[in-house]
């Protein structure tokens, strides 16, 4: 069943780019033309290198940061929430498969920005390994936490719109290193945000020193772990309560 749901969003989101390939490709070449601004305004080349993964990493985090709310505010047809709250997947494992789809789409595209990136900007590109594409994972695993939060409120209140652009303009503000160069209550706080502290992991592992083999340890890699099922659990928690308060009130695809 779950199976199937997500052959069905992957046909689904081929499906579109193929419809409208302009939204695409413009979509794809304004994001390519912003990395390529960062990285030339960043003069050195190791810090062009980290911006433009710090940078990736942020992108990756939109789509489980914003997914869920879409879920159940975004469906233009009339009932659609409702039926998708009846089936036998359910909102939140409709959530999730989404984002499965979502990494599948994303890696593709994220491979030829950065060869882009690399090919005309001379920007070095970090590849990590078996432990930072398990950060990797955990990231995209903690962020999803975080987004279910948010569709929590949007199946409450609806126009969260507002809230999920704040929250995603602060994932970028952190990709320009806010969090790392701040004052130190932002920098311990950055300890129990899923980005901040997923990020380190995965940039070190990609750079295959010596440095990278003593920062991504099993022990970072259970904290990061730790951290991702306290995200997703609160998460999944709020989602399903969201989800019964709004049925049981008439809430679902209500504005």
């Amino acid at each position: 069943m779950y199976l199937a749901a997500l052959s069905v969003e992957l046909r689904r989101g081929f499906a579109r780019k193929i419809r409208y390939p302009l939204e695409f490709a413009s979509e794809t070449l304004a994001v390519y033309l912003f990395l390529m601004a960062v990285t030339l305004a960043t003069k050195d080349p190791e810090a062009a290198a980290s911006r433009l993964t710090c940078l990736l990493a942020a992108f990756f985090c939109l789509g489980p940061l914003q997914g869920p709310s879409r879920l159940v505010t975004d469906d233009v047809c009339p009932g659609a929430v409702e039926q998708l709250c009846v089936s036998p997947v359910g909102l939140p494992g409709l959530a999730l498969i989404r984002d499965i789809a979502g990494v599948v789409e994303f890696m593709p595209t994220a491979a030829i920005l950065s060869l882009a990136v690399r090919v005309t900007a001379g920007v070095r590109i970090f590849i990590p390994t078996v432990p930072g594409l398990i950060a990797l994972v955990a990231m995209r695993g903690g962020m999803l936490g975080l987004g279910l939060s948010l569709g929590a409120l949007a199946l409450l209140f609806r126009r969260v719109g507002g809230l999920v652009n704040l929250v995603s303009m602060g994932v970028f503000a952190l990709g320009f290193g806010v969090g790392a160069s701040g004052p130190g209550w932002l920098v311990r706080a950055g300890a129990f945000f899923p980005y901040t502290r997923c990020l380190p992991t995965i940039m070190a592992a990609g750079t295959g020193g010596a440095e990278a083999t003593g920062l991504a340890t099993v022990g970072s890699l259970a904290g990061c772990a730790v951290l991702t099922s306290v995200y997703l659990g609160a998460g999944l928690v709020l989602f399903y309560w969201a989800e019964r308060v709004a049925r049981d009130h008439g809430l679902v695809g209500k504005d």
